[in-house]
């Protein structure tokens, strides 16, 4: 399906409203459990969903993704989650579009766990529809886009966490701390990192049908429609700027 929203307008349409609008909405209120929806179900998007429910009284009520398998998987893997802090009741309802999710549901909690060019409209839909967010980085493929999310936290009172794990893992504070604050290298004057991820070849590949558990002009969304190819999903979008800002953008957010 072809989308009709316009990403420029909506996040333009966003900014210029927090501009007038006063903050609105109630702070975050402890409820059991907590009412938890996911958009984007890949390899992230389970790995957060998992994280949550071992620490935290959560129920799973929905989840959404653009690939079918990706979103059976999900589901399965959500109910048979052996080390959930609370039971899961009821299976998640299923949804290719985050819209009519968001729509239907009203939740405490949305983890978007999507392709980067996927995280600002879900995001700003989310807020407004009540929700606080767990986003992952990078928050935006822009800095419109992040200016505008900046807004609606504001206007709608919501509270947003971002997953830069590498800045909260204990190792790597440890590493900080005992190593480098700790001055056992001396003054640091010069760092230089690389690597070497998801190599491709110039330019997109040839174009090939899409497989049919595979909403490819919803995966596309707000980026161009560009032709479908396997190098592009599950994991190697990140390699093409359509979709992404690469692995500076990746690793170097963190």
């Amino acid at each position: 399906m072809a989308l009709e929203t316009n990403r420029r307008q909506v996040l333009g349409g966003a900014a210029a409203a927090a501009t007038t609008a006063g903050l609105t909405g109630m702070a975050f209120a402890r409820r059991r459990p907590y009412r938890v929806g996911a958009i984007g179900c890949g390899w992230m998007g389970k790995v957060n969903l998992y994280a949550l429910m071992q620490v935290a009284p959560v129920q799973i009520a929905a989840l959404c993704d653009v690939d079918q398998h990706m979103l059976e998987d999900a589901r399965v893997r959500v109910m048979a989650f052996p080390d959930s802090l609370l039971k899961q009741t009821h299976e998640p309802e299923l949804y290719h579009d985050y819209r009519a999710m968001l729509a239907r549901h009203k939740f405490d909690i949305v983890i978007i766990g999507t392709p980067d060019h996927w995280h600002a409209l879900p995001a700003l839909v989310a807020m407004k529809a009540g929700a606080h967010l767990y986003l992952e980085k990078p928050v935006t493929v822009d800095v419109i886009e992040g200016q505008a999310l900046v807004a609606a936290t504001r206007v709608h009172n919501r509270v947003v966490q971002v997953g830069m794990q590498r800045r909260t893992t204990s190792c790597h504070i440890e590493a900080r701390d005992k190593v480098v604050r700790a001055g056992l290298l001396g003054k640091v004057g010069y760092v230089e990192t690389f690597g070497y991820y998801h190599q491709r070849q110039k330019g997109f590949p040839p174009q090939i049908q899409p497989p049919s558990y595979l909403d490819w002009d919803f995966y596309c969304g707000p980026a161009p429609l560009m032709p479908y190819h396997p190098n592009v999903h599950p994991i190697n979008w990140r390699s093409f700027r359509e979709f992404g800002n690469g692995y500076i953008a990746d690793l170097g957010v963190h």
